[in-house]
């Protein structure tokens, strides 16, 4: 008995399938029409779309020494840090992240660029060439424009939707070509070339400047610490050889001259004052060699060039997949409708 219901299921199963390849046959002109729609669509779809065109930058970088061995310990006694350079969160592959950031692709939206022989910010040419022609009208176009680098309300919401626009439609990518070698690969896509290039170029900028900034940080701040107490220690030391030098001068006038306390007291203080001297200009030295060790290393591969790599959606294309997907849709609903009226009936 079981087996006798798998065969009278099965051939249920055939028997329906048959049925449907009867009813889409008998539509056959309703599935020609929407196919034709939809091959038209997806065709003025793609003819109607915008070139787009990518920019890629590659550069590579070196994080510099993190190892100081015995430069430290030196600098330790003497009751100096030097500083760990700025490492921690701001190693290796977070400067992928860091280029990501708002207030970096804001920062180079706001530059100065020229295109097409105008000169404005960056950001205004790409309202121009994206938004000028699309759902954003001439008026409200004149809503958002950026007269200068102030910011305003309306501008920097539009800022902030912009930002992930280019992250969520990949317009912006950044990507490491491998783990172990360190090549940066930066791409934008924009509807003008001059602008992606501008971009990408601008965007690498700021923020190889940024990440030396940041790694370079604690080193600066060392060394300007140590400067100030150079000029200090040199203030007081002067004062001292001052004094000293004048007690000299009125022991000078006693016709037996004796040491007196004072001008002990100036050379000795003089001593402290000099040994002081050298030690801080000893140490300031030491941490300016640290940080030029510690220095990342930008050198860019390949620069985007023109022609910049176009793309454009294939008409072909489109109107091929455009019928396929319309064609399917519409046999789907043939079958949908008929498989509802039969449970219907059934009930």
């Amino acid at each position: 008995m079981e087996e006798r219901d798998d065969e009278i299921s099965l051939r249920d199963i055939v028997l329906w399938v048959r049925a449907q390849y009867k009813t889409l046959k008998s539509k056959w002109y309703l599935i020609l029409i929407a196919s034709l729609l939809g091959g038209g669509i997806g065709f003025c779809n793609a003819y109607f779309s915008p070139v787009e065109y990518t920019a890629k930058l590659t550069f590579a970088f070196s994080e510099g020494q993190t190892t100081r061995s015995n430069l430290s310990g030196i600098a330790s006694q003497f009751g100096f840090n030097l500083g760990d350079g700025g490492e921690g969160a701001f190693q290796g592959e977070n400067l992928l992240e860091l280029m990501k950031s708002r207030t970096l692709v804001e920062n180079t939206l706001m530059q100065e660029v020229v295109v097409g022989g105008k000169e404005d910010l960056l950001v205004n040419h790409i309202i121009t060439h994206e938004f000028n022609h699309s759902e954003t009208n001439e008026d409200r176009r004149h809503d958002v424009w950026f007269l200068d680098t102030n910011r305003f309300f309306l501008g920097d919401s539009f800022l902030g939707v912009y930002h992930n626009h280019l992250l969520e439609n990949n317009r912006l990518s950044i990507s490491m070509k491998d783990d172990e070698l360190s090549f940066v690969d930066v791409s934008f896509t924009s509807q003008n070339d001059t602008i992606s290039k501008l971009f990408v170029e601008g965007l690498v900028d700021q923020a190889t400047q940024l990440y030396k900034n940041i790694k370079l940080r604690r080193s600066e701040e060392a060394i300007a610490v140590l400067n100030q107490k150079i000029d200090s220690v040199e203030v007081e030391m002067a004062k001292s050889m001052v004094g000293g030098a004048q007690e000299l001068d009125r022991g000078t006038l006693y016709i037996r001259n004796t040491p007196k306390v004072s001008q002990v007291r100036n050379q000795l203080q003089t001593q402290i004052l000099g040994t002081m001297h050298a030690e801080l200009v000893k140490n300031a030295e030491l941490q300016k060699t640290i940080m030029a060790q510690q220095t990342p290393l930008f050198e860019l591969v390949d620069l985007p060039k023109f022609p910049i790599e176009k793309k454009k959606a294939s008409e072909l294309k489109g109107l091929f997949f455009g019928g396929i997907l319309a064609g399917f849709l519409i046999s789907l609903w043939i079958v949908g409708r008929g498989a509802f009226r039969e449970m219907m009936g059934d009930n």
